[in-house]
């Protein structure tokens, strides 16, 4: 879709106003194959470890695999050695990717145990110079996604934003949660809109955003544009919808048959990626996100627990049916 060389980061950004998400644990090959399937103009990898990029771990590495589509292709470094992050970095840009995104917003305990994720927001000096060392080196942009802060306590995204940009950042995500409130109800817009005010780069908002709430946020926060978060999951609609609200379009929803046919082909990535054992067993927790509003969504749910194979899954999908102007398991 489009060339570094053409156009500039921030304006594609700008013109797009979405960002897809670094999702760990979902945003894998197969979901990333469906994804490209809805023309975004961006998709980044889940989080992998800047160590394990630079040993060229075999695990990592199938987990950084390009999907097809024209979009530009970014992955999430997470780590807090400089020297570590450099040279992951420099890997990254010769194996072709398009941006590199830094993770300073992830939550769970065994990252922030080691001083990275959104621990890096306790440490502005070194969050600041790991992202140096990174754009000192390489040529593709280098984005961050934060918290609005480490704790409700020490709400720094405004502060380090400004110095993140004069690392050479050129975009930042805010999600509008603390590390301590992770996915908790209640979204700090206002944080999102003062490091917007803050800094002349793209400011991309996150935390909350619906296909129904896009506007809203962009509005509330001044923002570049949005990026929504686990509401992607089971819903690759997202994306095209979003943006024909962005522009006050209408969005034709897909039928019964068309979602049938989408989750078919993530099924078959999942089990050729995967093995068809493992990309089952996976795909438990996913083919739920694809009925949220489905009558019998509890009986649903019970039969994909013991799924084991593929056919199980056709078999499942076989029972969802249209009842009422709805979709029912039955």
């Amino acid at each position: 879709m489009y060339a570094m060389n053409d156009t500039s980061f921030s304006k594609i950004i700008k013109k797009e106003k979405l960002m897809l998400p670094p999702l760990a644990g979902f945003t894998d090959y197969p979901f990333r194959c469906i994804l490209s399937m809805f023309d975004p103009p961006f998709v980044c990898t889940e989080m992998v470890n800047a160590k394990a990029v630079i040993n060229q771990n075999e695990k990592t590495m199938e987990m950084i695999q390009k999907e097809p589509g024209n979009h530009l292709k970014g992955v999430q470094l997470i780590g807090n050695n400089p020297d570590n992050m450099q040279e992951a970095a420099i890997i990254l840009e010769k194996n072709g990717f398009d941006y590199i995104d830094i993770n300073m917003g992830c939550t769970v305990k065994k990252v922030i145990s080691k001083g990275q994720g959104a621990a890096l927001m306790k440490q502005e000096d070194l969050a600041v110079r790991i992202v140096e060392q990174i754009c000192s080196i390489i040529s593709i942009p280098v984005t961050v996604k934060m918290r609005s802060g480490f704790s409700e306590n020490n709400k720094n995204a405004v502060s380090l934003a400004r110095k993140l940009e004069k690392a050479g950042v050129s975009a930042i995500t805010v999600h509008g949660r603390s590390g301590e409130r992770k996915f908790g109800i209640h979204v700090d817009y206002d944080i999102i809109k003062k490091v917007s005010y803050s800094v002349d780069i793209p400011v991309i908002a996150n935390g909350g955003v619906s296909k129904t709430n896009a506007c809203e946020i962009l509005k509330k926060t001044n923002a570049f544009g949005v990026m929504p978060g686990r509401n992607l999951i089971g819903d690759p609609w997202i994306f095209p919808q979003i943006k024909k609200t962005l522009s006050y379009e209408a969005f034709q929803y897909p039928s019964l048959n068309e979602k049938k046919s989408i989750i078919q082909k993530h099924l078959r990535f999942q089990c050729d990626f995967y093995g068809e054992r493992n990309g089952v067993s996976r795909f438990r927790t996913i083919l739920p996100k694809y009925f949220r509003y489905c009558h019998n969504l509890n009986a649903l749910k019970d039969d994909v627990r013991v799924m084991c194979s593929y056919f199980d899954v056709l078999n499942i999908l076989d029972r969802i049916i249209i009842d009422d102007e709805m979709c029912a398991y039955q």
